[in-house]
């Protein structure tokens, strides 16, 4: 893992980066680099205990998303609850609009939101508890799509 960083309609990235190909690491423009992938994965962990870092996630998955990429989300921990049908609200960071703003625009764009299997077992969670656009998926589905071409943000 190392880090690296990626420019989404205007904003630039920083990331942790679990895996790229041979042929990413010889790419020195930033700009060549966003321009290769069509998949964008972002990891998020938190939900309503920490606002501020999973509104930006949802930020940085509705960039990835208007600019013409299939993003995904997978959400862990406290996350999961951003994909249930009253899980988003109420959620405002200071300084932000409501995280169920970016949900909304984030679903409007097609993007999808992942759940942990795991996670969502240890709650208690089922599909049927999902907004529409979210589903139950973990590591090999997360792993087809980094295969296909995926980069990962935070």
């Amino acid at each position: 893992m190392f880090n690296a960083g990626l420019t989404i309609g205007g904003y630039w990235f920083g990331c942790n980066v679990l895996r790229l190909r041979k042929a990413d690491c010889e790419i020195n423009e930033l700009e060549e680099e966003s321009k290769m992938t069509s998949k964008v994965l972002i990891n998020c962990a938190v939900g309503r205990e920490d606002a501020e870092q999973a509104t930006v996630a949802f930020i940085a998955a509705n960039a990835a998303a208007a600019s013409d990429r299939e993003t995904a989300m997978f959400l862990t921990g406290g996350a999961i609850d951003l994909a249930t049908k009253d899980g988003a609200d109420g959620i405002e960071a200071q300084g932000y609009k409501p995280l169920l703003a970016f949900r909304k625009a984030l679903m409007k764009k097609g993007g999808q939101l992942w759940v942990c299997p795991a996670c969502a077992g240890a709650r208690g969670l089922s599909a049927d508890d999902l907004i529409d656009g979210a589903e139950i998926a973990g590591v090999p589905k997360i792993l087809d799509y980094v295969d296909s071409g995926a980069i990962t943000l935070m």
